[in-house]
């Protein structure tokens, strides 16, 4: 059985130390991103992917990334604020700022395999359209997966 293309720990890990950092030090918390770089896209919940991009617009505020803030952003969005996420800051008080790019490795590497197998799939799909030369399938199919490198 394959290993799953996704970490929801690793995700919660990350928010909640990018929420706990801020707390003290806003430019520690942006530090870290510079250091090992997510985004929303790499997380596979959306509800994480929609707490992260409340916390990079507050950081890119200057301002700290609490629980509160976070909640209130994210009030009048499909799904609102992720229950899970927000009950699981208090995890942060045992994690450490060097674990950072650890958390943000995984997520980054599972987030380009899952992007790997779409684009695989995109390319079995074309391959088996008769409607399209197979050279013009192929020239698709390694332009879309040179551009994951």
């Amino acid at each position: 059985m394959p290993a799953p293309l996704h970490n929801h720990d690793a995700e919660r890990m990350l928010l909640s130390l990018l929420s706990a950092v801020s707390l003290t030090s806003v430019s520690e918390a942006r530090a870290m991103l510079d250091a090992a770089p997510v985004s929303p896209t790499d997380f596979h919940r959306p509800q994480h992917a929609a707490y992260l991009e409340v916390a990079l617009g507050l950081l890119r505020r200057g301002e700290p990334v609490t629980p509160l803030a976070v909640a209130e952003a994210l009030k009048g969005r499909p799904g609102g604020a992720p229950a899970e996420v927000l009950e699981s800051l208090s995890e942060a008080a045992a994690l450490t700022p060097g674990q950072w790019a650890t958390h943000a490795r995984e997520v980054r590497q599972l987030s380009l395999r899952r992007a790997l197998l779409r684009q695989a799939q995109e390319a079995a799909h074309a391959a088996q359209d008769f409607g399209k030369a197979p050279e013009e399938a192929a020239l698709a199919a390694s332009g879309a997966l040179a551009a994951l490198a």
